[in-house]
């Protein structure tokens, strides 16, 4: 699995660099994947997915033991799907095809939610509460089923319970914005930067910043006049 290490998506959300914190947390797991094979490197990538502060996992997927077990996908392919999921995917993707991978604990699911909004956040510089409700799917009989519904049903609780998870996001260094609460909606300022899939991102990677920087140029030109 060849990779490289940087922003996701085709919006205008300003997307940065890995931070070297979450580069640094990945170290043990490489040095583990050295002397590692079969089984055991398995083990190492549900255990690097589900860690604290793990974010991006290209230099993982390119060692040895990772890539020996794309030979038995009859025994690894769920693992190997684990890792790209957490790569490249958000929790639409895994509820698309949950059978497809192993079982995601408690804080698999918890970090798959921030992964997915970093990718929300770099597709898009405003992300509405209602969206982001539906789309981190933290919605319950509370909040109402449809997407469609107006940010005005969303309850008191759920809006606390969204905001609490964009937060922590925020505290991690993942995303940068302001929060709307009167408007409810979340404004991106920047965001960190996914694995990345191959050329196609690439290249939207390359008109990302050009749109991004259409921004910033009108922007300034606007606090000039």
């Amino acid at each position: 699995m060849t990779n490289t290490a940087g922003a996701s998506g085709s919006g205008s959300g300003a997307s940065s660099s890995p931070s070297s914190a979450s580069l640094a947390r990945i170290e043990p797991y490489l040095l583990l994947a050295k002397s590692a094979r079969g089984a055991a490197a398995a083990r190492i990538i549900h255990e690097a997915t589900a860690a604290p502060g793990c974010y991006v996992f290209a230099e993982l997927a390119d060692t040895p033991a990772v890539n020996d077990l794309s030979a038995d996908t009859a025994t690894h392919g769920k693992t190997l799907a684990l890792l790209e999921l957490f790569m490249y995917g958000t929790l639409a993707d895994y509820q698309a095809r949950p059978d497809a991978y192993p079982p995601l604990s408690p804080a698999h699911l918890a970090k798959l939610r921030q992964l997915t909004l970093v990718t929300l956040a770099s597709q898009s510089r405003m992300l509405s509460y209602r969206h982001l409700v539906d789309a981190l799917q933290l919605s319950g009989d509370e909040a109402g089923s449809s997407s469609s519904t107006p940010n005005a049903t969303l309850a008191p609780t759920m809006v606390r319970k969204l905001e609490d998870a964009i937060i922590e996001a925020m505290y991690s260094g993942l995303v940068a914005g302001k929060l709307d609460q009167k408007k409810l909606r979340f404004h991106v300022d920047s965001v960190m930067g996914r694995d990345v899939a191959g050329q196609e991102e690439l290249k939207g990677m390359e008109e990302q910043l050009r749109e991004w920087y259409v921004v910033l140029y009108n922007d300034s030109t606007m606090l000039v006049l």
